[in-house]
Formats: structure tokens, C-alpha cells, sequence
């Protein structure tokens, strides 16, 4: 009885053994759990890294950009000066080309009608003066007129063309044979300075350079020369830049 008691007691102790030890994992099912857990931190703390160097990469990058944009006027008074600044070279080449087309024609047209008119013949001689225009170029007076008004406008036409050195004959032009010398000190244009801008009219001093009132006019080099300043006016008519304030420099 004994015996089976015993036997009995020590099957007991054996299967509640085996319970335990079923109930509680072991070594090998805990590692691949841990390790699955760390995996994963490091992962997430990987990301946490690259996402803080690219956050730190684009506010370098917007930094640089700010540092890189260029300032911009606040005033319109500054606005208007950046214009003139950054236009002035042209504004200038401008009035340059104006002022030497005005001194061509108005220089033909004062200085000696051949230029205009050609090597005119006695033949058509009326009015004991005027002879018909023998240019390709200037037959009619409209075609004289036109010219004048391509370069100038307003009142400064009637300093040019009224000048009873050309009349107007049925349409055609007819010229007084006359020849004057031009100023040979005069020397060209030194400068041409910006006085006044406006979408319409821009203002300027010609600077013009001469040879001093006692140098000899066959000076080469070395010479002594003063400088002249004369007013000089564009305006813009019809999409058009016009000269409408001039003076001949070498009158």
C-alpha cells in the first residue's frame, strides 16, 4: 500500500512538474522576441536621425536663399533712381544719336544747300535766286520737309526750313546756291549729361569741346580747348523720339 502511495506521490510531483515547466517559456522562445524589440528601436531611432538631417539640410538651404535674394527698393524715390541708374547709358546713347542726326541735317541745311540740293544749274534760275534741286534725294520740298520732320519737332522747324535758302515751286524744290564755313574750333561732343526723365520728354546738356579762343585752329596736339554747354531736348510724339531744343555748335 505503501509502495503504491508512493508511486502514487512521485507521478503527482512528476506531472505538476511538466505543468510548471509547459507554463513558463524558456530561454529559446525569449531571445527571438528581444531581438525583434531592439530591431525595431533601431529602426525607429534611424529614422528619428535621417529626418533630423533633412530638417537641418532644407534650413540651411532657405537660409541661403534668403542670404542670396537681392534687395528690393522700399520707396519710390529709391525705385526711380535704380530705373535711372540702370537706363542711364542708354538714355544717354539716345541722346547722342539724336543730337548727331540733328547736326546733319540741320548742318546740310545751313551750312551749304549743295548738300541738299546738288550742283543746281543756272537754267532753272527764277526769281533772279532759286534753282530747281538737281538731288535724287530732295526733288519735291514735301520730300526736304519730311526730312526735317523725321528728326525735329515743333517750333525749332521753323528756324530750319524758314530760312529763304528753299521755296516751294508747284511741289518743287528750288534752292538758293549758298555756302557758309562752319566754326573750326569746334571739336565734338564731350558729354552729353542727363538733366531731366519723363516718359515723354528727356532734357540734356551737350557738353561741347572747342579750341581756346587763342589757340591756332591747325592745333593737332596738346591743344588748349575750353568746353561749351548748350541745351539740348527730346520729346517723344506718336511712339517717336523728336529733337525739339537744339543749337548748332558750330555756328
Amino acid at each position: 500500500m505503501f509502495n503504491n502511495m508512493n508511486n502514487q506521490f512521485d507521478n503527482n510531483t512528476k506531472e505538476n512538474t511538466n505543468v510548471e515547466q509547459n507554463n513558463y517559456p524558456n530561454d529559446a522562445n525569449i531571445k527571438p522576441i528581444m531581438y525583434k524589440n531592439e530591431n525595431n528601436m533601431s529602426q525607429i531611432m534611424l529614422r528619428r536621425i535621417l529626418y533630423l538631417i533633412i530638417f537641418i539640410l532644407v534650413v540651411v538651404i532657405v537660409i541661403l536663399i534668403i542670404k542670396k535674394r537681392p534687395v528690393v527698393s522700399t520707396t519710390k524715390e529709391e525705385e526711380l533712381n535704380k530705373t535711372v541708374s540702370d537706363y542711364e547709358e542708354i538714355i544717354k546713347t539716345l541722346g547722342k544719336e539724336k543730337y548727331y542726326q540733328a547736326i546733319n541735317i540741320y548742318g546740310d541745311i545751313i551750312l551749304d544747300t549743295k548738300l541738299i540740293c546738288g550742283n543746281m544749274s543756272k537754267d532753272t534760275l527764277v526769281d533772279n535766286y532759286y534753282m530747281k534741286s538737281q538731288s535724287t534725294k530732295f526733288q519735291t520740298y514735301k520730300d526736304l520737309n519730311n526730312y526735317i520732320h523725321s528728326i525735329f519737332y515743333g517750333d525749332i522747324i521753323s528756324s530750319i526750313i524758314t530760312n529763304n535758302r528753299f521755296k516751294n515751286y508747284n511741289g518743287i524744290l528750288y534752292c538758293v546756291s549758298e555756302t557758309r564755313g562752319k566754326n573750326a574750333k569746334y571739336q565734338g561732343l564731350e558729354e552729353m549729361i542727363i538733366d531731366s526723365i519723363t516718359t515723354e520728354k528727356i532734357e540734356y546738356t551737350a557738353k561741347e569741346k572747342y579750341l581756346a579762343d587763342d589757340e591756332n585752329v591747325s592745333c593737332q596736339e596738346n591743344c588748349a580747348t575750353t568746353i561749351k554747354e548748350n541745351k539740348f531736348t527730346i520729346e517723344k510724339k506718336d511712339n517717336r523720339w523728336y529733337v525739339t531744343v537744339f543749337t548748332l555748335p558750330y555756328l
